[in-house]
C-alpha cells in the first residue's frame, strides 16, 4: 500500500526530502515491486481465510481481478504513423507537437463566389499566400503527463524584423475537430493524440515578402510561456512567404 501510495502526486514531497527521486527514473516504477508483494499477498489469501477457497468466492475473485484490470489492459491506437520525433517539445517534453499542416483558405473569387468558402489547399498547392488571405494549422498534439490547468495557444505573425503582425490567441484544443470544439488541456490523457486548428488572418495591407509564424503555448493567469526544448524564446517558427496582393 505504500508503495503504491508513493506513486501518486501528492506523495512528491516525500520523494524530494528523502531524495528517492534519484533511485528511479519515473515514481509509476514502484509499481513492478508493489504488484509482486500484491501478487504474494493474493496467493496466500487463499490459505489465510479458507472461505475464499470455496468455488464460488473464488470464481468470483477471478472475475473481480479481471473487470478491475480490463481499462489498464486494452490497448490503445493513435492511427498516425510515427516519423523520426516530434517537431517541437515544451516543458521537458511534457506536451509535444507531432505534426503541423499550413494551408490556406481559398478566397471566394478563386472559387467563383461572393461568400467566404470553407475550402482550403495546402500551401504546397495554393503557393505564395497574399495579404488578405487566411493561414490555418492543423496541430497534432500529444501529451506525456496530464495538466490539471488550461492553457492558451499563441499564433504570431511576424515580419523579417520581428514586428507583430497579426495574432490569435485561442485555448489550446478549442479546435479539436474530432474531440469537438471543447477539449482543452485539462482533458488531455497522457498518450492521447489531439487534432486541434487554428487560424490567423494576414492583414489586407501587408507588404510581401519573408514572414514567420511563431507559435507556443502559455499559462493564461501568470502570461508564462512554456518552455520549448532547445529554444530560449519558447516558441516554434514556421517561415513563410507573402506574395503582393492580387487586384480584381
Amino acid at each position: 500500500m505504500a508503495l503504491a501510495l508513493l506513486t501518486l502526486a501528492p506523495a512528491g514531497f516525500l520523494w524530494r526530502l528523502t531524495g528517492l527521486q534519484h533511485t528511479l527514473t519515473y515514481p509509476w516504477q514502484l509499481l513492478g515491486l508493489s504488484g509482486l508483494c500484491l501478487a504474494a499477498l493474493a496467493g496466500a489469501a487463499l490459505k489465510l481465510d479458507r472461505r475464499l477457497a470455496t468455488l464460488p468466492a473464488y470464481a468470483g475473485l477471478v472475475i473481480l481481478t479481471l473487470l478491475a484490470s480490463y481499462s489498464y489492459l486494452e490497448p490503445r491506437f493513435t492511427q498516425h504513423a510515427p516519423d523520426t520525433g516530434p517537431l517541437a517539445a515544451w516543458d521537458a517534453h511534457r506536451v509535444m507537437l507531432i505534426d503541423c499542416q499550413l494551408s490556406v483558405a481559398i478566397p471566394p473569387a478563386a472559387a467563383g463566389l461572393r461568400e467566404p468558402t470553407p475550402g482550403r489547399l495546402p500551401i504546397a498547392d495554393y503557393g505564395r499566400p497574399h495579404p488578405g488571405d487566411t493561414l490555418h494549422l492543423a496541430l497534432t498534439w500529444q501529451a506525456t503527463r496530464p495538466f490539471d490547468r488550461d492553457l492558451k495557444l499563441f499564433l504570431h505573425l511576424l515580419d523579417a524584423s520581428g514586428q507583430l503582425v497579426a495574432q490569435v490567441d485561442p485555448l489550446a484544443g478549442s479546435g479539436a475537430g474530432s474531440q469537438g470544439t471543447d477539449y482543452l488541456t485539462s482533458q488531455w490523457a497522457p498518450g492521447e493524440l489531439i487534432l486541434d486548428e487554428v487560424a490567423v488572418a494576414i492583414p489586407p495591407d501587408t507588404p510581401p515578402g519573408p514572414y514567420r509564424l511563431a507559435l507556443g503555448l502559455y499559462d493564461a493567469d501568470t502570461l508564462q510561456r512554456l518552455p520549448v526544448v532547445g529554444r530560449e524564446d519558447a516558441q516554434v517558427e514556421i517561415e513563410i512567404e507573402l506574395g503582393a496582393r492580387e487586384e480584381n
